[in-house]
């Protein structure tokens, strides 16, 4: 079975836009000739990976990369989560709500702000 690579977002981004005007093969293509038909700017961000990386995004799938305020959030919300099932079955869930009280003081200690955590 083969993996989905995972892609910066900016990268993502490039490869579907490309691709709204133009087919893989031709990516593919213009990866590694430039100055063929369809280049601009805008896919610069192809050349923040290589050629077989970009390759297998194109055949097997890819996932954009979390920012570290994504992960933070997932991880967050992990430990509010966790909390809350314990809870619901009578158990205490109390070192992960020190969990999730601990990211936000950190957060806000550190004058960080991430959209539903301290924002």
């Amino acid at each position: 079975m083969t993996k989905k690579v995972t892609l910066p977002r900016e990268v993502a981004e490039a490869i579907e836009m490309y691709l709204g005007e133009f087919d893989k093969k031709t990516l593919l293509h213009t990866y590694c000739n430039p100055k063929f038909i369809g280049w601009t700017q805008k896919y610069n961000a192809f050349y923040k990976v290589d050629l077989e990386t970009l390759m297998s995004a194109l055949v097997n799938g890819y996932e954009i990369e979390k920012t570290p305020e994504e992960k933070i959030r997932d991880y967050y919300y992990g430990l509010k989560g966790t909390e809350c099932s314990l809870e619901l079955r009578g158990q205490s869930g109390s070192q992960f709500r020190q969990g999730w009280q601990s990211v936000r003081e950190t957060l806000d200690i550190l004058g960080i702000t991430i959209e539903g955590i301290n924002a």
